[in-house]
């Protein structure tokens, strides 16, 4: 299996990868519209990949997993399992290869809030999302009982305004950096997900950010 690596977030002690399914041509496959979005898991308690086998791909990497078994129901449809000895780098992609894969959802995730009850999950079939935002800004929120600020994007989509978490690796290591790493782009490229249950609310994540 190919997939269009467009996530590589933390999660749980290891990571999260995410991207869009492609054909034998490299092409993005679509369902009803959408193109489909595989989450490699492994048989970690949260289905978190190890870094050992994937700190080395990056968003926007073709990356092909083999003896692949689509395992995901309900908001996570999109868990499959793999061989878990290995994750290949074939190939890479330029950032426009990924302007005809947005969404067209009117909310993320149904709703204009940072997570969701267990009643709109129900209602869900994917727990990923691909959105474009002309207006944005990085925040840090800082909180009483940890020592660094919690680095946050706001950013408007559809008209509704957003102030969800960042777990992308590559963007908050350059921001540390850099602060002003976005001042100059007029738009930039979300990858959006959602958490684990966490006391029965399901967080949204800005799990990449393409710049």
């Amino acid at each position: 299996m190919r997939i269009l690596c467009l996530a590589n977030s933390y999660k749980e002690g290891g990571r999260c990868i995410a991207g869009i399914l492609l054909d034998e041509n490299n092409a993005p496959v679509f369902n009803n519209g959408r193109p489909v979005w595989i989450r490699p898991i492994c048989k970690a308690k949260h289905g978190q990949v190890p870094n050992y086998l994937c700190k080395h791909i990056v968003p926007l990497d073709i990356i092909q997993i083999d003896g692949t078994k689509v395992v995901g129901t309900g908001y996570q449809s999109e868990n499959t399992t793999f061989d878990e000895n290995q994750i290949l780098v074939v190939d890479k992609v330029e950032k426009t290869f990924i302007d005809n894969l947005h969404d067209t959802t009117s909310l993320i995730f149904k709703n204009r809030g940072k997570a969701l009850p267990e009643d709109i999950i129900n209602e869900l079939d994917h727990s990923l999302l691909l959105v474009r935002s002309n207006e944005f800004e990085i925040i840090e929120k800082k909180y009483e009982d940890k020592e660094h600020p919690q680095i946050r994007l706001n950013f408007v989509f559809n008209g509704n305004s957003y102030n969800l978490p960042i777990t992308d690796p590559i963007f908050l290591n350059k921001y540390e950096d850099e602060k002003s790493i976005l001042d100059q782009n007029e738009s930039i490229d979300i990858i959006l997900s959602l958490g684990v249950p966490f006391r029965e609310w399901y967080y949204k994540l800005v799990a990449t950010i393409i710049y």
